[in-house]
């Protein structure tokens, strides 16, 4: 016992200055999410997840009704908790993402400190996330992509915490959180290769002991037997065979790829490159700033693989793109930009660069602004607008239209 209060007086040493900017981010958190949490029209996707989840709430039998439509059902498992404590089903859903959101700022901040072992790069990293248009926007809808995001992030530290000294606990608790994922979206597939690359963060990794090897490989093994235990409970459900054939329905096969793969890129590159053009802008030039490190080092290395390789994959197979397809890729992007501008701000003293970071977060704080209070202005790819303010997957009106009906339900019948 007096060992264990020893170690967490010692990690609260080391780690006061993050603890209590976590508490100041946090409650910054909450204002920016919650603020006009209603000014964004109901999402088509939106009011399917909220409306199952009401389903679900109602009628125990039918707990894996997402499955009918292949999709899994974590998120509206969440939604169905929220509901019963939140009366309007729109914040009740849209609360589900903004918890997991937070959580995504906690993991990413803690992430940030164990990757490059500065607490300023952490709380920047949590300050970046605060900020970044991207996760404010998918963090304030009822959509499944913050939920994942915030999996990814957890199973990524978890891993990382583990790497110097593969142990049980730490492979159990990576597992949970990819299985968890994997209850929550198909793209956590690509938590597999993302964690066991890791090793590559390793100094001299293929001069690594043989005992370090076996406990690495004995976690990996542990870690991958139990994400698919937990994602096996979808078996308990009738239709968990349409999981498979709806993801068929968003993917190019591989004879489609191999004939039409430079088509195929055509239309997804600019698409792609739209959404890092107009959400992330001219603080993404950070990142080519400090070149220097993003060619020698490890951890750099690492996170470019985590942002592009799940990128390039989807890039060929993908029939469709949108931004939040893409959400769970953005960490590393802001972890690479954290450590590059801490890295720039402190040992450059070229003020054109400096001069670049203060206008890309001023950039970033006028997109916030007119996310919150004026949507209709912001400036979006059109692939964007077109489905969350145009056409009829948007839901501008719903709520003038129910009390339209309500009032006159009170005076016919």
């Amino acid at each position: 016992m007096i060992v264990d209060l020893l170690e967490w007086k010692k990690i609260w040493q080391e780690n006061s200055y993050l603890i209590y900017g976590l508490l100041v981010l946090s409650v910054a958190y909450w204002f920016t999410r919650l603020m006009n949490w209603q000014i964004w029209p109901l999402f088509a996707d939106e009011a399917i997840y909220i409306r199952w989840a009401q389903v679900m709430r109602s009628q125990p039998s039918l707990r894996f009704l997402p499955l009918s439509d292949g999709k899994q059902p974590l998120f509206m498992w969440l939604a169905m908790g929220s509901l019963k404590f939140i009366s309007q089903p729109v914040l009740a859903g849209r609360l589900v993402s903004m918890l997991a959101g937070w959580g995504s700022l906690v993991g990413i901040s803690l992430l940030a400190r164990q990757l490059f072992g500065r607490w300023q790069t952490g709380l920047l990293a949590g300050i970046l996330y605060l900020l970044f248009p991207w996760s404010l926007f998918f963090d304030r809808m009822a959509l499944v992509d913050s939920l994942l995001n915030m999996w990814f992030i957890w199973a990524a530290y978890f891993w990382i915490l583990n790497l110097d000294q593969p142990k049980l606990a730490g492979a159990i608790l990576t597992g949970m959180a990819v299985g968890m994922a994997w209850l929550t979206k198909s793209p956590a597939i690509f938590l597999f290769p993302i964690l066991l690359s890791a090793a590559w963060l390793k100094p001299n990794w293929r001069q690594t002991s043989w005992s370090w090897r076996l406990s690495y490989l004995a976690a990996s093994l542990i870690l991958v037997a139990l994400a698919g235990v937990i994602y096996n409970i979808l078996r308990l459900g009738t239709e968990f065979h349409q999981i498979g054939l709806r993801n068929q329905d968003y993917v190019w096969s591989w004879s489609q790829v191999v004939s039409d793969w430079q088509g195929i890129l055509r239309h997804n590159l600019p698409v792609w490159w739209s959404f890092y053009y107009y959400y992330v802008g001219i603080l993404g030039l950070v990142l080519l700033l400090n070149w220097r490190r993003l060619i020698s080092s490890r951890t750099y290395h690492w996170l470019l693989a985590w942002w592009l390789g799940p990128s390039v994959v989807m890039w060929l197979f993908s029939r469709n793109l949108n931004a939040r397809y893409f959400l769970f890729t953005t960490p590393p992007l802001l972890l690479l930009v954290s450590d590059s501008i801490s890295y720039l701000w402190h040992e450059c003293s070229c003020a054109v660069k400096k001069t670049l970071i203060v206008v890309g977060l001023i950039v970033w704080l006028a997109m916030d602004s007119l996310l919150i209070f004026q949507p209709e202005w912001l400036p979006m790819p059109q692939v964007e607008r077109s489905g969350y303010l145009q056409e009829w997957t948007a839901g501008t009106g719903l709520p003038q239209i129910a009390q339209y009906l309500q009032a006159q339900s009170e005076q016919h019948k």
